[in-house]
């Protein structure tokens, strides 16, 4: 007599969504599937609130079903609910979990942090392991300048540090030990990382005799050099980097102020006049001197960027900036300055700009509360 046939039941795999990380950027989130699928599935989408924001039906192919192209839906969604740049404190916008649900096989979920690059990077490291820059981990900084770190804090008790590295009077580069500079917070936090406020927590140095600074830890940190140099036109911008928060550069070299002006004519009693008045005011500016050969990758990634901003007089004021056509030998270029042009999205915020470079040439300090007094000058007059 032959042995009975025992039929196995199938592996809990089978029929299901399968290729779902646990946690993805948006630029690399992959292909779904699920096999084998013998008749249609609804396949549907919901965010944290569970709301519906695609909802399609999915035909299978020699048993074999394809859910393609979710990247481009999910980096839409999250861009969308970026609208603003949170230039500091707690970010909601950047990252959340969604439902995956194929028919009525369960529900799936996935972590989507939002991001413009591709990375080798595992997307996890991006949350607790890594601070959200564009992973270059030195910048030049200035006294006065603004700088932001964004890192996502795992709970309460995980803390960012901070040490300096100064010139000590017996000539020797000393350094401090790492002081605690940001915990207590939950999710994805940007926090100010400028020198002004990196110093405050080392008061028994004197700021001149600070060389750079370093956020993080002895394994993981960003390193800050401090560019004490003197420029004309020192202008800083902040943007959007490719994760959704804020990164900043300057403008050292030169900024040139072009003005198209067009009006309509018209003739009232045989005499013509104008109507319609409008001028177009944009920049032409020069990056000035680069440092690094990453501060190229930083500018690529300003130009790309959806939101930009100008600090004037400490205020961010948003621009639309257009690169120009700029060339880079990468082997022999280094230092070559790239040319970009903008212009403010408020043309109220032109003339405030334009004051404010008059005032920084004439070796004023602009501190009026952001009142234009006449005869070009702020409240306090330059010596």
């Amino acid at each position: 007599m032959d042995d009975p046939i025992i039929i196995l039941p199938p592996p809990s795999w089978w029929g299901t969504l399968q290729g779902l990380p646990e946690v993805s950027l948006s630029s690399m989130f992959p292909d779904l599937y699920a096999s084998p699928v013998s008749d249609p599935r609804d396949f549907i989408i919901k965010n944290e609130a569970g709301n519906t924001i695609l909802s399609e039906s999915y035909k299978p192919y020699n048993f074999r079903l394809e859910i393609k192209g979710l990247k481009e839906i999910l980096s839409m969604y999250l861009r969308r609910k970026n609208q603003e740049l949170v230039i500091g404190g707690e970010n909601t916008q950047i990252k959340e979990n969604f439902q995956f649900i194929l028919g009525v096989d369960g529900t799936k979920s996935c972590d989507v942090i939002y991001s413009r690059m591709k990375s080798n990077i595992p997307a996890e490291k991006f949350k607790g392991d890594l601070f959200l820059t564009t992973q270059y981990l030195k910048k030049i900084t200035m006294p006065g300048g603004k700088e932001f770190l964004t890192y996502y804090f795992k709970n309460t008790g995980v803390q960012v540090s901070a040490r300096m590295y100064y010139l000590h009077s017996s000539g020797q580069i000393m350094n401090t030990p790492y002081v605690s500079i940001e915990s207590g917070k939950t999710g994805f936090f940007a926090f100010d990382t400028s020198f002004s406020r990196i110093k405050s927590y080392f008061p028994s140095i004197a700021s001149d005799n600070c060389l750079f600074y370093r956020v993080g830890n002895d394994s993981y940190n960003v390193e800050y050099l401090i560019d004490r140099s003197t420029y004309p036109n020192l202008t800083q911008l902040v943007f959007m980097n490719s994760f959704g928060v804020p990164e900043t550069l300057y403008i050292r070299g030169e900024v040139i102020q072009n003005v198209n002006a067009s009006f309509e004519e018209g003739k009232v009693h045989h005499i013509s006049r104008k109507w319609n008045q409008r001028e177009n005011e944009t920049f032409e500016a020069s990056t000035g001197k680069i440092f690094l050969r990453d501060e190229y990758l930083m500018w690529r990634d300003l130009f790309m960027s959806p939101d930009v901003y100008i600090y004037v007089n400490g205020t961010p004021r948003k621009v639309f900036v257009t690169e120009s056509k700029n060339s880079i030998n990468r082997l022999k270029g280094i230092n070559k300055s790239l040319v970009f042009t903008f212009r403010f999205a408020d043309e109220n915020d032109t003339w405030d700009y334009m004051r404010y470079l008059e005032w920084i040439l004439e070796h004023g300090v602009w501190d009026d509360e952001g009142i234009w007094m006449d005869s070009g000058h702020w409240l306090d007059e330059p010596e």
